[in-house]
């Protein structure tokens, strides 16, 4: 449907009746088009996680997003590989390795989270 979505808008396609009326109702639809057609006029690219969260909200099926989540959490990059050379035997330890550097990833951020939020009530910044 975002597909059909997307061509309509993008390109002025005609659409048939029926397949316009879903559309329109379709409120998912409607925010995921307008996503798309903001990223197509920006100059600046988005973020990687904001692209990850906009590919996972285009999974319609919540088995589907858990899925997205999985393979993201799970499928070792060219990082994982350029940090250690593993015999192929041992290949399913890069996963554990993309494992582990997102988790320190996420400690990091949620260390710097908790400083801002220390200082920000220190200085009485933090709106509370």
């Amino acid at each position: 449907m975002l597909g059909l979505s997307l061509i309509h808008t993008v390109f002025g396609t005609g659409l048939p009746e029926n397949i316009h009326l879903c559309l329109a109702e379709d409120r998912a639809v409607i925010s995921l088009n307008k996503q798309v057609c903001q990223t197509l006029v920006r100059t600046s690219e988005t973020g990687e996680m904001a692209a990850h969260a906009f590919l996972m909200r285009t999974r319609e099926r919540w088995i589907d997003k858990v899925h997205y989540v999985l393979r993201f959490i799970l499928t070792p990059t060219s990082e994982e590989w350029s940090l250690v050379s593993l015999p192929k035997i041992f290949f399913p330890l890069y996963s554990v390795l993309r494992v582990a550097r997102g988790l320190l990833k996420l400690g990091m951020l949620a260390g710097r989270w908790a400083r801002k939020r220390s200082v920000g009530r220190a200085t009485g910044l933090d709106g509370a």
